[in-house]
């Protein structure tokens, strides 16, 4: 049976964050039923619907919402939160089973109305489910002139001015529900993109309705290992969450030369994004090496004993799909016992002998924690793309897909795009992005339009503009057929 040890110093720390973070927006309603002028469509019926996924009652009253739209320059609006008080409301088993309190509770959902619901008919009110709080607005809409169809963002600050939980921060101008549909998060640990939100009818202080069909990024990458360790402590792998999704890492396993691969974990156990892993060898483990870990340390039954100077080592996720693999020769770098091997940066890849180098930092080594071999500012726009041939329906996410490691300075905006060789671009992967500095990519050979590219060779382009300055990258990449 596997094992997770999580640190003591782990525990205060995760306390801590999920109860600075702990609320989120859950459910959005821009748009509800009827006209703009007329109840009930007008902003007395918008809501945001809130959750607390922390451990620790909050405050919600101490809180405030920003909102605007994405399509005007006008500046945002704000809007302070404050308990419903009024008429009596209609709630699913009674009105005994709403809450009104300034306290959100851990697990319950709060919803926030525009003040002037108070004024609406009966007959055109939410059934509310039971148990949820309900605030309302101190103005009379959640956003003066009402929140957008299309364009609306929204975004939830403590009373330490920190935001706390976004809606639209992906500045989409395209996101009207319609009449009879709402804005779900998927899951309360979703982060704010597109993908994360999904449309359903309105469930006012409901449960999460796509929460079962949650699905997670494949966002892993090795970032260090440890290869020769001291006498008495373990041999480590390291993984890194570079992407802006959690990755669940049930079902994963590493592999290497000699025995079949390795099951890290068979229970859930989430890595938010910009997060590690340490998956470590039994041996050494109890002697306090790990003591001060920030993240989850795994520790299988088995372990593939890494080699010093000639190695494989790969990370599948729960589909035996390849995420990252890593094939380190002698002569990489000078092995020292007690000194871990580290990435360079998390944009460059794997397969490179020089997106790798021994750790710099004092103890040898930096499990868990950012690596020491820290990069010197980008000067020069470029990128690198691995696995230049690829095949869609190839039997590896690693085979799949084009990926591209791509730097920019600070200054400046990027484009990136696929052309195929009459001239037309196909697919847009960054458009006019300002501040990428970093930033990994993949194509799957989609097309803009959602199609799929037929098999042949393509280009890729690559422009970077500060100023009257204009950079430009091209490489040549073949999507072939199965």
């Amino acid at each position: 049976m596997f094992q997770i040890f999580i640190s003591t110093t782990l525990f205060i720390f995760l306390f801590i964050l999920s109860n600075h973070a702990a609320v989120v927006i859950s459910e959005v309603s821009p748009n509800p039923p009827g006209s703009s002028t007329t109840l009930p469509g007008d902003g007395s019926h918008e809501f945001i619907e809130f959750y607390n996924n922390g451990s620790e009652a909050v405050n919600l009253c101490r809180y405030f919402i920003k909102s605007g739209s994405v399509t005007s320059t006008a500046e945002p609006d704000s809007n302070n939160i404050q308990v419903w008080s009024g008429d009596s409301l209609l709630p699913i088993g009674g009105d005994s089973m709403l809450t009104y309190d300034s306290l959100l509770q851990p697990g319950q959902y709060g919803l926030l109305l525009g003040r002037k619901y108070i004024s609406a008919p009966e007959s055109t009110r939410y059934l509310i489910r039971s148990g949820a709080a309900v605030f309302a607005t101190r103005k009379t809409y959640i956003r003066s002139g009402t929140l957008a169809n299309a364009s609306t963002w929204i975004e939830l600050y403590d009373e330490h001015n920190q935001s706390i939980s976004t809606f639209n921060h992906f500045q989409s101008k395209s996101i009207d529900p319609g009449e009879k549909l709402t804005w779900h998060r998927i899951a309360p640990d979703s982060t704010d993109r597109l993908d994360n939100w999904k449309l359903a009818p309105p469930t006012p202080g409901g449960a999460f309705p796509y929460a079962s069909s949650r699905t997670y990024g494949y966002t892993l990458i090795i970032n260090e290992f440890m290869n020769d360790p001291a006498i008495g402590n373990p041999e480590w792998v390291e993984l890194f969450n570079y992407g802006i999704d959690t990755v669940n890492l049930a079902g994963f396993m590493l592999g290497g030369n000699e025995i079949n691969n390795i099951l890290i974990s068979a229970e859930p156990c989430l890595i938010p994004p910009n997060a590690f892993c340490v998956v470590a060898e039994s041996g050494g483990v109890g002697r306090g090496y790990f003591q001060d870990l920030l993240c989850p340390l795994m520790v299988p039954d088995d372990w593939d004993a890494l080699r010093r100077d000639d190695d494989i080592i790969s990370l599948y996720n729960e589909k035996g799909e390849r995420l990252d693999s890593l094939h380190y020769l002698d002569g990489w770098f000078a092995v020292a016992k007690g000194v871990s091997c580290e990435r360079k940066d998390t944009r460059l890849l794997s397969t490179f002998p020089e997106s790798w180098r021994k750790s710099l930092h004092g103890s040898g080594a930096t499990p868990g924690f950012a690596n020491s071999a820290v990069a010197a500012a980008i000067s020069a726009f470029g990128f690198e793309v691995q696995n230049r041939s690829f095949c869609p329906q190839g039997s590896s996410i690693e085979l799949s897909r084009l990926e591209i490691a791509l730097s920019a300075p600070a200054q400046g905006s990027v484009i990136l795009k696929i052309f195929d060789l009459k001239g037309r671009s196909i697919k847009t992967l960054v458009n006019k992005q300002e501040g990428v500095r970093t930033k990994r990519l993949f194509w799957d050979g989609s097309k803009n339009n959602g199609q799929q590219a037929s098999a042949g060779p393509y280009l890729v382009y690559g422009e970077y503009r500060n100023g009257t300055q204009v950079t430009v990258r091209k490489k040549s990449i073949v999507l072939t057929a199965k």
